[in-house]
Order: C-alpha cells, then structure tokens, then sequence
C-alpha cells in the first residue's frame, strides 16, 4: 500500500563538528521553504557548511545544492 509519508521529496547529509549528519525533508514548495525548514530542523549547524542533498520540490522542480548553500549563509549573516 502506497503512504505519501514514505516519499521523502528531499534528502541527504552536511557536515558538522562530529561527522556526518542526515536531513530528511518531507517536502519543501521552494527554496525559502526549503531553508526555513533546515534551520528550523537541524539549527545553524546546516549554514556553512559543506551539505548534499537530492530530490525536488513539491511541484516537482529539482533542487540546486549551490543555490541551497547560498541562500542558508545569506540567512545566516
């Protein structure tokens, strides 16, 4: 049986001070959803770092990783 709660729309993992660290996001409508939802989830450890991730946004549009890294260090400052 098919639950829309197992397709995760984004995911993948960042560095931080003690190794690897995994995001799962369910879905995100654009990137300052997207970025809300990682500082949100995983705090200021996510921002400036080198991060991974995969997947697309709810409409479907793929997820850029440099314009991700871009947009949580301007969020960031």
């Amino acid at each position: 049986m098919y639950t829309p709660e197992q397709d995760m729309g984004i995911s993948g993992w960042f560095e931080t001070d003690y190794g690897v660290d995994f995001v799962e996001v369910a879905t995100a409508r654009n990137l300052v959803d997207l970025v809300s939802i990682l500082i949100e989830d995983y705090g200021q450890d996510i921002i400036g770092v080198d991060l991974e991730l995969q997947g697309s946004y709810w409409d479907g549009a793929p997820i850029d990783n440099l314009e991700i890294m871009i947009a949580l260090e301007e969020e960031g400052t």
